[in-house]
């Protein structure tokens, strides 16, 4: 069996990137020569997950949201261990500072409402950039690709955006007619309209986040299996 010159992974014959690090074959060297003495022993195993079983606990409670994205983000820091070229980005995420963002919005909820909003921005854009990253930047390229975390992060802030108008239309068509007796009618059936209107764009875009973080799993499984084809799936932890 040939193997790849750059970091010793035993590869099959006829591939032309190495699926370890990603660097490019030549196969008459890779036959020619043994593997080098840098070997990667220890590398962590890696994992598949099925996002739909998390995403339905998650339904149930939050908790489950959370340790998911533990999940993920230790998978990243674990696919940041295998060798790659020096032009890929690392995937790696500091879990403990996610940890702490977690704590932070959480203590800071009842005096700055906006600062969960905040800290969620943050991490699902540390989530979406860093695979992206990896997988754009990476030779070896797969089928399977993220949104860009910044189209994602829109999408988040148009969300709550939209539930803010909601509230305040549904709430004003409310009041207001109670306070302002002659206001016509007209107006208060505006304001519910602008509100359901804003619940149909609420439900859309939540669909649409909720596909895109399916497809988020599915390009991380595929860079896991292209790593590692024996990569098993784990229906929870």
């Amino acid at each position: 069996m040939p193997y790849c010159q750059a970091c010793g992974f035993e590869i099959d014959d006829y591939t032309s990137y190495c699926p370890s690090c990603g660097a490019e074959i030549i196969q008459s060297e890779a036959k020619r020569h043994p593997p080098p003495t840098l070997q990667y022993p220890r590398l962590p195993q890696l994992v598949q997950r099925n996002y739909l079983i998390w995403f339905l606990l998650s339904m149930f409670t939050g908790i489950f949201g959370i340790i998911y994205l533990y999940l993920v983000f230790d998978d990243l820091n674990k696919l940041a261990k295998y060798p790659r070229p020096e032009e890929v980005p690392s995937p790696a995420i500091d879990t403990d500072q996610v940890i702490i963002l977690l704590v932070v919005g959480i203590v800071l909820a009842s005096v700055i409402p906006i600062a969960p909003f905040i800290i969620n921005y943050i991490i699902f854009y540390k989530k979406y950039r860093k695979l992206n990253d990896y997988i754009t930047h990476h030779p070896q390229k797969q089928t399977k690709k993220p949104i860009e975390a910044k189209k994602y992060l829109g999408l988040m802030i148009g969300r709550d955006l939209l539930i803010l108008i909601m509230l305040a239309a549904f709430v004003l068509g409310g009041v207001l007619p109670a306070v302002m007796v002659d206001l016509a009618l007209v107006v208060i059936i505006i304001l519910f309209v602008l509100g359901g209107v804003s619940v149909l764009g609420i439900i859309g875009i939540n669909i649409y986040l909720i596909i895109q973080d399916f497809r988020w799993q599915e390009a991380l499984n595929e860079r896991i299996t292209i790593i590692d084809p024996t990569a098993p799936m784990k229906e929870l932890l």
